[in-house]
């Protein structure tokens, strides 16, 4: 290809010249099949796919394509819209230009109300957009495929200029999780490349040793075409070229980093960088160095110090350069006279270059330190500069009050967050509260544990239509500090409607029994169902806030369906999401279920039991029966669950709320079933939490096959989150744990678990053990925090921890002896077993059988004084005498049990 450019000299005499130029096949490619990179071949700049209103939900489409829809709804629009798009960005390299011819993408869904719009613009505000595919005239892809498109351009992307591609995906008609799936989209075109050798800069060089030194270059323009090698020469006169010593650095434009090895000590040396095309070879700027003498220590620099507290501290370093040998030791010394060494009380921190973190410890209050950091080589030991910091003195605790949630007639959750201990350990911490204003003390106390961080309480035993002043506090042994007040007024008692199918109650049917609950009532209303089977498909619509559905017995009082998957109704072919038996909206709040049977019984398919959208829910002594997919925690709302029993097949508790499920029972119905599949999103820190909880299984399954293998779950979309702590594993659960599945878990783990099915993390896969610190996180108060999702208020619904006491008087407070004791005894297949403790310390709870051999732990940690229950299952032990022992303080208790089979 042919070109004329004009040169004019000083004097305007201009010259027509005619210049060569070379011309290429480029292309850009998203393959959309892990991430939102790109791939170029080529001379192209581009730009990793962005969104606007959309967001990548996973990479399990078909053909392992990308998921993208509303982060929130997890489901596309309906109805085309201009702000609802991806885009996708390519640019010639500087000086050059890019001829479009074509694009080409593929797209799918599990639906066939897919639709897809394209345009494109030169500006980034799309001012001028140009419709490839018009939102009058959009693509139907075919359902439950990857459909290839390809469509001609003819446009030419001038030096300087960006080429801006949208997709624009929605759906023709609402439907529910239906997400976009996209890959390889492809902008293809010819770059026209001037013909010259490429344009380099020399860097600078560094890391200079008597024998070697790094160096480097950045091509800024390729010229004529593709850079085939590049990399830097040198040699001891100016000017080096590539038939003296060179490296040789891979190819391609951009910045590069060479290794200078095989030099002499005390030499002074030329180097320039290099790059190479079909043209030619350009250099950079010729820059000369001289190696050392002899090897020298690290060079290594002082981090500033942060996190100051009144015994520790925060600080680091950066070793910038080895010395010539390997950095073997660095950390940081400190003391309080300046310039400390290794002499004084010090960290290791590992080896090697770059930037490392050490914590400063066992320090004095308000006390000043100075503290360097340190990197040592073979050669000898380098210190950074000298910084001082003062530590803080002892204090009384700094505590923050949170605010109440989760009121009903005379109870409500409230809490706090310990944010400093004030340099001594926090004792006690909670709630004190009163009806007159600024409490303290001496007025109504929760004990909520001690320590630092966020704790929640629920108290309990208060008056309707009052209001109460809440303060958090925490203790230490210089003081006590309270945090802000908040106050809170109970409900008053709204309505009771009770259901009954005798005709003795106010409905025969809960869902006449909805439709009459009071849209964004300030009271509480209580659905009372009375005893009875209620066949119905069930849905409560909010604005609904502040109800109590309670059933007069939970194996008696049962709501039952039979809908599936795939069951055609009417006109409408049901799905997953559409199957359930009972439906809690996402604009349901603070709602209670207890005493209540919920099941699906169909086992044609998947077929969902309980299906829940809303924030706040707690389900107390609740039954959830089914086959597949039986509860189905939809939407991003906190669920919590205490003593419910939850039965199926595979899946059977799936979704992306946060659900915290205590001393609840997971009862498998199937061989090689999982119990569960979070799809957490991937913001958010929690996702499923089991604590306390049983598994058990059924010995033969619905189908007639044994029960041997079972799996605690698989990771369906986005990031899933899924954790058992204490909870009791059978001998069938597969020693892998968990199924690998969709995605990468973002946290698959267990802690302290117990039974025959119990094992180490070595035979676990896609898992983890977590360490004590770890698993002290896993809170109720802190995985419903606010913080731990895009929530107005934080909520504890937990219950037993606020009855009222008073601080000021021990005898109510904490316990005066030691005491061991279980009920009911004797017991199958299990028990509960509370001890006190009139101190803190350690204790350590153990269960013996008669000959004295140990046979279960079930407490070995440090506790704060207190009454505390814990539930040991001998359903895998043969029946007999055992004995339970408590030891703590120095006490030791025990007690014989019983077990009767």
């Amino acid at each position: 290809m042919k070109q004329f450019f004009i040169l004019c000299t000083v004097q305007f005499l201009c010259i027509a010249v005619l210049t060569e130029v070379h011309a290429q096949t480029d292309s850009i490619k998203w393959p959309l099949s892990a991430n939102q990179t790109f791939t170029t071949y080529g001379s192209l700049v581009g730009v990793n796919q962005s969104f606007r209103n959309l967001a990548a939900t996973a990479y399990s489409g078909f053909e392992t394509s990308q998921k993208s829809a509303d982060p929130t709804t997890l489901t596309l629009n309906a109805g085309y819209s201009d702000t609802v798009y991806h885009q996708y960005v390519v640019s010639p390299v500087a000086g050059q230009t890019f001829h479009i011819d074509s694009l080409s993408f593929k797209v799918g869904s599990a639906t066939g109300n897919l639709r897809v719009a394209m345009y494109y613009a030169l500006d980034s505000n799309f001012t001028n957009p140009v419709a490839v595919i018009a939102s009058s005239d959009p693509i139907s892809p075919k359902k439950n495929q990857l459909n290839f498109y390809q469509y001609p351009v003819n446009l030419t992307v001038n030096s300087g200029q960006a080429f801006y591609l949208r997709l624009y995906p929605y759906l023709s008609a609402a439907s529910a999780t239906k997400p976009l799936q996209a890959k390889d989209v492809v902008i293809k075109g010819t770059a026209i490349l001037p013909n010259v050798v490429p344009t380099v800069i020399t860097k600078g060089v560094y890391n200079i040793t008597p024998v070697s030194a790094v160096g480097g270059g950045n091509i800024t323009q390729v010229g004529g075409g593709d850079v085939t090698e590049r990399g830097i020469c040198w040699s001891t006169s100016p000017n080096p070229v590539i038939t003296d010593a060179h490296t040789s650095d891979g190819t391609g434009s951009g910045s590069f980093t060479s290794n200078i090895t095989g030099l002499t000590k005390g030499v002074t040396y030329h180097v320039r960088a290099y790059a190479t095309n079909n043209v030619g070879t350009g250099y950079g700027g010729d820059s000369t160095f001289t190696t050392l003498l002899d090897y020298t220590p690290p060079t290594v620099i002082t981090s500033g110090i942060s996190n100051i507290y009144t015994v520790s501290a925060k600080g680091g370093g950066n070793v910038t350069f080895d010395g010539g040998s390997p950095v073997i030791g660095r950390g940081i010394c400190w003391s309080t006279a300046a310039n400390p060494t290794l002499t004084d009380s010090h960290t290791s921190d590992s080896s090697g270059l770059g930037n490392f973190v050490s914590m400063v410890s066992g320090l004095n209050p308000a006390t000043v330190y100075h503290v360097r950091a340190y990197a040592t080589n073979g050669t000898g030991t380098n210190y950074g500069g000298d910084s001082t910091f003062s530590t803080l003195p002892l204090s009384a605790p700094s505590v923050s009050t949170a605010s109440a949630s989760f009121i009903s007639l005379t109870s409500a959750s409230c809490g706090g967050n310990v944010t400093f201990d004030g340099g001594l350990p926090i004792t006690v911490r909670g709630i004190c509260y009163n009806t007159t204003g600024n409490p303290t003390l001496g007025d109504k106390v929760t004990i909520d544990g001690a320590g630092l961080g966020i704790f929640g309480s629920r108290l309990t035993g208060l008056s309707s239509g009052s209001t109460y002043y809440v303060k958090a506090y925490a203790v230490n042994s210089l003081g006590t500090s309270f945090g802000e007040q908040v106050t809170f007024t109970t409900q008053t008692p709204g309505s009771t409607i009770t259901v009954a199918k005798d005709g003795s109650g106010d409905f025969t049917t809960i869902s006449d029994a909805f439709k009459a609950i009071p849209k964004n009532a300030t009271t509480i209303t209580t659905v009372y169902i009375k005893k009875g089977v209620y066949f119905e498909k069930d849905t409560l619509v909010g604005p609904i806030s502040n109800v109590i559905i309670r059933g007069e017995d939970k194996d008696s009082t049962i709501i039952q369906y039979d809908d599936y998957s795939g069951r055609v109704v009417g006109s409408v072919t049901l799905g997953t999401s559409t199957s359930q038996t009972l439906w809690i909206q996402s604009n349901v709040t603070d709602l209670t279920i207890e005493n209540l049977t919920i099941e699906n019984t169909s086992t044609a398919a998947q077929a969902v039991a309980l299906n829940v959208q809303g924030d706040r829910i707690f389900l107390n002594n609740c039954k959830l029966l089914g086959y597949q997919d039986t509860y189905y925690t939809w939407g991003v709302g906190r669920l919590y669950h205490k003593n419910c029993f939850i039965a199926g097949t595979v899946d059977f508790i799936f979704g992306s709320s946060i659900a915290v499920f205590d001393s609840c029972e997971l009862h498998e119905r199937r061989n090689s079933g999982t119990l569960t599949a979070a799809s957490t999103p991937i913001a958010f820190k929690y996702g499923y939490l089991f604590r306390d909880c049983i598994i058990s299984y059924d010995a033969t399954g619905y189908d007639g096959t044994a029960i041997t293998n079972i799996l605690l779950g698989r990771p369906w979309n986005n990031a899933p989150r899924t954790v058992f702590i204490h909870c009791y594993e059978p001998a069938i659960l597969n020693a892998a744990g968990w199924q690998v599945w969709n995605v990468t878990p973002g946290l698959y783990a267990e802690y302290n678990c117990y039974g025959p099915g119990s094992t180490n993390t070595s035979q676990r896969i896609i898992s983890k053990q977590l360490t004590a610190s770890e698993a002290a996180d896993f809170t109720t108060a802190n995985v419903f925090a606010k913080g731990s999702g895009n929530y107005s208020m934080d909520w504890y619904p937990e219950t037993g921890t606020g009855s009222p006491v008073s601080v000021g008087k021990s005898s109510q407070v904490i316990p005066t002896r030691y005491k061991l004791h279980n009920y009911p005894n004797p017991f199958n297949p299990s028990t509960t077993i509370t001890y006190q403790l009139p101190v803190a310390g350690k204790v350590t709870l153990r269960v013996f059988d008669i000959t004295g051999r140990e046979v279960m732990t079930l407490v070995d940690e440090v506790k704060p004084a207190g009454e505390y229950n814990v539930r040991f299952d001998a359903g895998n032990l043969s029946s007999g005498v055992y004995f339970t022992q408590l030891r703590a303080g120095g006490t030791v208790l025990s007690n014989k049990i019983v077990f009767l089979k």
